[in-house]
């Protein structure tokens, strides 16, 4: 650039400051170019990523219309959904059912006695859960007999867990069957132990030994609860007794130790939520013709959906004659 500024301005030629103007508006003609082609590119892989995005829907909502589980597909409809409500499959026949709920299915549940903290020492020594069935006399708790398809399973406490909070985390990490909770009963703090599983099977029966594995008599004898007859131990208090859900299906008595209950109408499942003897529930059983009316509306509005993007990507400017990209 210095040579051509020697030539001076009275010699007529270009000076550099005007070559460079003139560069630099040549370079600029050419990123507006450069430019210009990269928004058409920008917009045009727009536009093929929305053109993809609404025939996945549109493609989606065909393939769920095919679906062969909507042929024919049925619905179970409860009068009280306060008592129970039912779901159904395609092979479900159409029918009403009359169900009365007399008892629904529960865990078992103990308390302990209070303490006045969570901290406070319990003892130390062995406590051994069996599930099972316990039966009752007079209301009162008379016998037990093991589930063996449940198991057993043995907590030792020591120093690092002779507390509530200590039993509490043991019991829960050993993952068994069996939940315990510390509750503040408005004295103290309570353990509570409660069956995960509902139904007279999974009953709690609670053996307590000493650090010597004889069956404590003080600590942790607090936390017995079964029936030996050398030593019986009912130190826990039962708030809840394990018990099967009973229902009557069109005058036919049913047990179950579950509140989901299926195999008595063929193809429908009922959930018990509460219990209300001389109540009876109609479930009517028929088909569901909303569900495939719901599946054609989706497919109704994918397609529109698709339609109205593809008048809208490929119109054409007739004033400016161009097209939308």
């Amino acid at each position: 650039m210095a040579a051509i500024e020697s030539l001076g301005i009275g010699s007529d030629l270009l000076t550099s400051e005007l070559v460079e103007n003139i560069i630099n508006a040549d370079k600029a003609a050419g990123e507006l170019r450069l430019n210009t082609q990269q928004e058409i590119i920008d917009a045009k892989i727009s536009a093929y990523g929305e053109v993809q995005s609404k025939l996945y829907d549109f493609s989606e909502a065909i393939v769920a219309l095919a679906d062969s589980r909507n042929v024919g597909a049925t619905k179970a409809d409860s009068s009280d959904e306060s008592i129970l409500t039912a779901t159904a499959t395609s092979s479900a026949p159409a029918g009403t059912y009359s169900v009365e709920v007399q008892r629904t299915a529960k865990s078992h549940s103990l308390v302990s006695q209070s303490y006045s903290s969570v901290t406070e020492a319990v003892g130390k020594g062995t406590l051994t859960f069996t599930l099972g069935t316990t039966t009752y006399s007079g209301g009162n708790y008379d016998g037990f007999t093991a589930n063996s398809e449940a198991g057993t399973a043995t907590i030792t406490i020591g120093d690092g867990n002779n507390s509530l909070l200590g039993m509490r985390d043991a019991i829960n990490d050993a993952d068994f069957g069996v939940k315990a909770t510390i509750v503040n009963d408005g004295s103290g703090y309570v353990l509570q132990l409660t069956s995960e599983e509902t139904g007279e099977d999974y009953s709690m029966e609670i053996v307590a030994k000493d650090e010597n594995g004889a069956l404590a008599t003080t600590g942790l004898a607090a936390f017995a609860y079964n029936k030996n007859q050398d030593t019986p131990g009912t130190n826990l208090t039962e708030t809840q007794q394990g018990t099967d859900a009973l229902i009557s299906v069109n005058g036919l008595s049913i047990t179950r130790s579950s509140n989901e209950i299926t195999e008595v109408i063929d193809g429908v499942t009922l959930s018990l939520k509460g219990e209300d003897v001389g109540t009876n529930v109609s479930i009517t059983v028929g088909a569901d013709i909303s569900s495939i009316s719901d599946k054609v509306q989706d497919m109704v509005e994918a397609y529109n959906g698709f339609q109205a993007l593809y008048k809208d990507l490929t119109k054409f400017n007739a004033d400016p004659s161009t097209g939308s990209l």
